[in-house]
């Protein structure tokens, strides 16, 4: 890697390395410093003794300088091993990986992407596509399938419905299970059952019906917040676009009248960083939903906004297993 290459990170990194490397011989110093002498009262004490006693000291103090700087050259080696898994971890794999999308969402947009990227291509080729080209896209049974010689997609999207048809299968459900609480009362009060098997019947529509009082409160909530409005996020967005339209003109006058580069590069710089992004921002909570088809017959994208309502968004149904990335092999 050339110097020019290392990252902030790379740098931090290097340096948390030496200071760890630092502290590792510092600690092997004073281990070997404070065995050394160690054996040193030990060989004076022992002076007064035989002469073998003194020599076979001697010899452990030898052997505990050798254990010390075996543990310094295996700590210095585990350092190593780090750094090199570290510089490893950073160079990018050639081989075909499975992408783990940690967003199911993302993967959903994906797919389509590669279906509208496949369509084009389709298209400019005029169908002559060659067999290691040629991807089948299947949606089928709420999953998305894509099959192709280089591509393995399989999402389990699960079943969705308008919040408008949920809504309205909890109010039936709500009413049916109502009208048998009152029969049930009615039976017990005119001894058309007996009021043990009454009540067991009674508190099992009662349980019935509050779990899915439940389930009506959740959707609603769900609804509330997808409808809620932060203008104070709008104002900031608006402020902080106004801003960088003021210094992207300022700085396309100065290069207009003084030919400057950096003037120009500002000017861009605002574009990329803070306009644009500013603008999609600003689309997403100003605008309820947005969406971009293609037009086949004009040859062009066009923008769609809807506003949110119960007649046009969709919950995951209550029986629907939940979704999930079977394959994204691509």
């Amino acid at each position: 890697m050339d110097l020019e290459e290392l990252t902030d990170e790379d740098i931090n990194n290097l340096s948390k390395q030496q200071n760890i490397v630092s502290s590792l011989l510092d600690e092997d110093s004073s281990s070997s410093s404070s065995s050394s002498s160690s054996s040193a009262s030990s060989s004076s004490s022992s002076s007064s003794d035989e002469s073998s006693s003194s020599s076979s000291s001697s010899s452990s103090s030898d052997e505990t300088s050798q254990s010390s700087s075996s543990s310094s050259s295996s700590s210095d080696d585990s350092i190593s091993e780090q750094s090199s898994e570290q510089l490893q971890e950073k160079t990018p794999s050639k081989t075909k990986q499975v992408s783990q999308k940690s967003n199911f969402w993302d993967a959903v947009s994906d797919y389509y992407k590669e279906q509208q990227k496949f369509n084009l291509k389709k298209k400019e080729k005029k169908h002559n596509l060659k067999s290691d080209e040629k991807i089948e896209f299947i949606n089928k049974d709420s999953t998305l399938t894509a099959i192709g010689k280089h591509t393995n997609i399989k999402i389990d999207k699960g079943s969705y419905v308008l919040y408008d048809e949920a809504l309205s299968s909890l109010e039936n459900n709500i009413n049916v299970i109502g009208n048998d609480i009152i029969k049930t009362k009615l039976n017990i009060l005119f001894n058309i059952i007996n009021q043990e098997d009454g009540i067991q019947t009674f508190d099992l529509k009662k349980k019935e019906l509050d779990e899915i009082l439940k389930q009506k409160t959740v959707i609603l909530d769900n609804y509330e917040k997808m409808l809620t409005r932060n203008d104070r996020d709008i104002e900031l967005e608006q402020e902080k676009l106004n801003q960088a339209m003021d210094k992207y003109n300022e700085d396309m006058k100065d290069y207009l009248s003084n030919k400057s580069i950096e003037s120009l590069k500002s000017a861009l710089t605002q574009v990329i960083k803070v306009i644009n992004p500013t603008h999609n921002n600003l689309r997403e909570l100003t605008n309820d939903s947005y969406y971009i088809e293609f037009n086949e017959d004009t040859d062009e994208y066009i923008v769609c906004n809807e506003i949110l309502s119960i007649y046009n968004q969709e919950i995951l149904d209550i029986d629907s297993k939940e979704p999930m990335i079977i394959d994204n092999e691509k």
